[in-house]
């Protein structure tokens, strides 16, 4: 999948990534993001979702893990929080993110 929202999503995780892991741990966490978005694509496609469904399924699967940053514990609320932020910074629909 190739578009702005995802191609500036995939950037920002890069480069949060690179800032707060140790080399070879952020390339680990940044790979294992690209799978998942790559076989949730496939599922999708698939499952005949619409294009915007798609894009969902991307941003989900690249953001899903960037609490990580903060630690192993209690990353789910951090990732929640860091994906709605750079979301909304970046004027995404409020009902996607939701």
């Amino acid at each position: 999948m190739n578009n702005p929202i995802v191609n500036k999503t995939y950037s920002f995780v890069r480069n949060l990534y690179r800032e707060y892991l140790p080399v070879g741990y952020w390339e680990f966490q940044l790979d294992l993001g690209m799978e998942m978005k790559n076989h949730l694509i496939t599922l999708g496609l698939i499952r005949n979702l619409a294009d915007d469904e798609l894009e969902v399924l991307a941003l989900s699967a690249m953001l899903h893990n960037t609490g990580c940053i903060e630690g192993q514990y209690e990353e789910k609320q951090v990732s929640l929080t860091i994906a709605e932020t750079f979301l909304r910074e970046n004027d995404y629909p409020v009902e996607r993110i939701a």
